[in-house]
């Protein structure tokens, strides 16, 4: 893949990464963990990817049945659900090392919680949303 990463930007990136990483003491950095499509034919629009050509996969964990779509990364997923009254919007999904420390910063800018606290057996997850309304799903892993 020759060309890829013009001028370094790769490397410095994950340079940066890989020194953050170990001067926090182990603790990652706050990651995109992907986002959810919300469509008004969740089956439509997931074959439509798929024939764009990224691989489907019908799932579900605790909620709706939906579809996942990709290949992204190992800890990076779209997610394709119904649109509904009450998650009418695409949302972005952020992995946070902790879901009280997220929703402090968030009240900082004067931002509430619009759900309550969903906890999983591997994952605890709450919606807020960014400063401009755009829906945001703060997730924080158990392991």
């Amino acid at each position: 893949m020759e060309g890829v990463d013009r001028n370094g930007v790769f490397e410095e990136a994950l340079t940066r990464l890989i020194s953050y990483y170990l001067y926090s003491g182990g603790r990652m950095a706050t990651q995109i963990a992907g986002f959810i499509l919300r469509s008004k034919d969740c089956q439509r629009t997931t074959r439509f990817y798929a024939e764009l050509g990224l691989v489907e996969n019908q799932h579900q964990h605790g909620g709706p049945q939906h579809y996942v779509i990709g290949p992204l990364t190992d800890d990076c997923v779209a997610e394709v659900y119904t649109r509904s009254d009450r998650f009418p919007q695409d949302t972005l999904m952020l992995c946070v090392d902790s879901i009280d420390t997220a929703l402090e910063i968030a009240g900082r800018y004067g931002i509430k919680p619009q759900t309550q606290l969903s906890k999983g057996s591997d994952m605890d997850f709450i919606y807020i949303t960014d400063p401009d309304g755009r829906p945001v799903m703060l997730i924080q892993n158990k392991s």
